[in-house]
């Protein structure tokens, strides 16, 4: 399901078929610098279950970021609740390679 639309780019649900594209952006070590550690195949694997989730629960998640010319996703956009001091706040998150 496309998200949002622009000249050069479309953002887009991500999808079990994700699996390794995403993993190449989430096992590099400079694109994972601020998390405790690159993810695993594994770890990847349910991130992309844990937005699949979220889609259905709050109407929204982190979504592919894809390049419209060659379909190549590219990293992720989206909104994530968090619970900060007992109240939920709305992350915006954003990573690519």
């Amino acid at each position: 399901m496309i998200i949002f639309n622009t000249k050069r780019l479309y953002l887009r649900q991500f999808e079990q078929g994700d699996l390794y594209s995403l993993h190449s952006i989430f096992s590099d070590v400079e694109t994972m610098e601020y998390y405790p550690a690159p993810f695993t195949l594994e770890q990847t694997q349910n991130w992309i279950k844990r937005n699949q989730e979220r889609y259905v629960e709050d109407y929204f998640g982190l979504w592919g970021i894809c390049l419209k010319g060659n379909d190549e996703l590219i990293g992720d956009c989206g909104l994530v609740k968090h619970i900060v001091d007992g109240k939920i706040e709305i992350e915006i998150g954003l990573s690519y390679q």
